[in-house]
């Protein structure tokens, strides 16, 4: 019995349509259709009570349904535990990032792979929603975030990998130019351009929640180099990551202290589970850097 049909199988009878069913696993209406026809060949029973345009899981598609899902689980988990057993027995380490170049992330991926060449370090660009499950599959053995509440201390621990804060970004004929720290409420009468990271907008938003005050948006920016040239042309102020202006230089730009400090924190989350002899040192590596003799 083909696993990966088993796993077709699945979709389509949480979707109970053929096409959104082939749309979510990237094949043909016909490839499924004649996939789940061999399936049921293979049991000489019809799983599915079919219409012109949807199916129903009849009574025998319900009882295999159950089985389904299970046989699919513990494959999962024994592929994963065969895969943290197998880079247990390695010298290789998997880390997770996820937009946060500006904290000389790479650079320090780099620095510890040149003093640790004997380490094989895999690099896995992730999304926001794919952190804390390729942790708990063993896809990732490390990822980077600031976005630690879904993450429980019994299962994971963390290292402060770096601290930022929250400044403000205007143009250098800009009367606020000249000050040492702006109050958050005198940004409210600006024309805001906003940094599309999710942690910035959360406190961007936690701010105006507490001052119950609403900011003039006019752009939403992903790149932090298109936001600091925005403001160079006067297009407006932005409310920033101190991290992202550090390799930006210009004249033109003035960065001010926000008032009231808002600063955090950009963790290594890893799981607490054994760990090879490359994952301990990655680990004193990142706590070695900041330590007070750094």
């Amino acid at each position: 019995m083909d696993l990966d049909i088993i796993r077709e199988f699945t979709v389509l009878a949480e979707t109970c349509n053929f096409q959104t069913a082939a749309n979510s696993l990237s094949l043909s209406q016909s490839a499924l259709s004649k996939h789940i026809r061999k399936l049921e060949d293979e049991l000489d029973l019809q799983l599915f009570d079919r219409t012109k345009r949807n199916v129903v899981l009849n009574e025998n598609g319900i009882i295999f349904q159950q089985y389904a899902r299970e046989l699919c689980k513990n494959y999962d988990e024994l592929k994963n535990a065969l895969q943290v057993k197998r880079r247990q027995d390695l010298d290789c380490i998997s880390v997770g990032i996820y937009r946060i170049d500006q904290f000389q992330l790479i650079e320090k991926l780099a620095d510890f792979c040149t003093l640790h060449p004997e380490v094989h370090m895999n690099i896995i660009d992730h999304n926001r929603d794919q952190m804390k499950s390729k942790l708990t599959s063993g896809e990732c053995d490390f990822t980077f975030t600031a976005e630690i509440s879904e993450f429980n201390e019994e299962d994971y621990d963390r290292i402060v990998y770096r601290t930022d804060r929250m400044v403000v970004l205007v143009p250098a004929s800009h009367p606020f130019a000249v000050k040492n720290a702006i109050d958050f409420r005198e940004l409210m009468s600006e024309r805001i351009i906003e940094h599309c990271v999710p942690l910035e907008q959360q406190l961007l938003s936690e701010l105006c929640q507490k001052y119950d005050c609403k900011p003039n948006i006019t752009a939403r920016i992903n790149y932090s180099a298109t936001i600091m040239r925005m403001v160079e042309q006067g297009m407006g102020i932005s409310l920033i990551s101190d991290s992202c202006t550090e390799h930006y230089e210009s004249h033109d730009l003035v960065k001010v202290s926000l008032m009231p400090t808002t600063s955090f924190n950009i963790y290594l989350v890893f799981r607490r589970r054994g760990m090879n002899k490359a994952a301990k040192a990655f680990i004193n590596y990142i706590r070695n850097m900041n330590s007070p003799a750094q």
